[in-house]
C-alpha cells in the first residue's frame, strides 16, 4: 500500500512524538497516561488510514464486539455514578457474569477493570484541580471519603493525598 505524503508525514509525526514521550520523564504521577493517549491516537489514525486505503475490505464485527462497544459507551456516560457491573448488565439485558466474560474474551480485560480504570483516570484528573478529596469522592459516586481513599490506594498504591503531593511542583524538582 502506497501512502500519500501527508499521511506519511502525519504518521511520522505521531511516531516521533511517541518516541520523545517514551524517552522523556513523565510528570510525576501520570503513570504514562500521556503515552497511552498517544498510542490511542496512533491506533485511531491507523484505523482511519486502513479504511481509506482499503475501502473494499469489509470489517466484520461480531455481536460480542457490538456488546463491548455498547458497554464502553454506557461506561463513558455512567462510570461516575455506577461502579457495579450489574448495572451495565441489567441495562444490556445480560447477566453480569456473561457481560464480564464476553468483554474479557474480546478485549483481554474484565468489565470491572474497565470500570475501575475509568474511575482512577477521572480521579487523577480531579486530584489535579483545587477540589477537596471529599468533593472528589462525592463526584465519583463513593459513599465516603474512606471508601474512595481505599479504592484509589488499591489501584494506584498511593492515597489521594500522597498522589496530590506527588504532583506538586515542589516534588518535581
Amino acid at each position: 500500500m502506497q501512502l500519500r505524503p501527508k499521511d506519511m508525514s502525519w504518521l511520522f509525526l505521531l511516531f516521533t512524538l511517541l518516541h520523545v514521550k517514551m524517552n522523556k520523564a513523565e510528570i510525576p504521577g501520570t503513570d504514562g497516561e500521556v503515552l497511552q493517549f498517544g498510542f490511542d491516537i496512533l491506533l485511531w489514525e491507523l484505523r482511519r488510514l486502513y479504511r481509506y486505503y482499503s475501502p473494499d475490505i469489509a470489517v466484520t464485527y461480531t455481536i460480542k464486539h457490538a456488546l463491548v462497544l455498547h458497554f464502553l459507551d454506557m461506561l463513558n456516560t455512567h462510570y461516575k455514578n455506577q461502579h457495579q457491573i450489574q448495572f451495565y448488565a441489567n441495562a444490556l439485558h445480560l447477566t453480569a457474569d456473561y457481560l464480564s466474560k464476553t468483554i474479557k474474551q474480546v478485549t483481554g480485560k474484565t468489565a470491572k477493570q474497565f470500570v475501575n480504570d475509568a474511575i482512577v483516570r477521572e480521579a487523577k484528573v480531579l486530584l489535579q484541580e483545587h477540589l477537596s478529596i471529599q468533593d472528589i469522592s462525592r463526584m465519583l459516586g463513593f459513599n465516603s471519603v474512606q471508601d474512595f481513599s481505599n479504592f484509589f490506594k488499591t489501584h494506584t498504591s498511593l492515597s489521594p493525598t500522597a498522589y496530590r503531593k506527588k504532583l506538586s511542583p515542589q516534588n518535581s524538582k
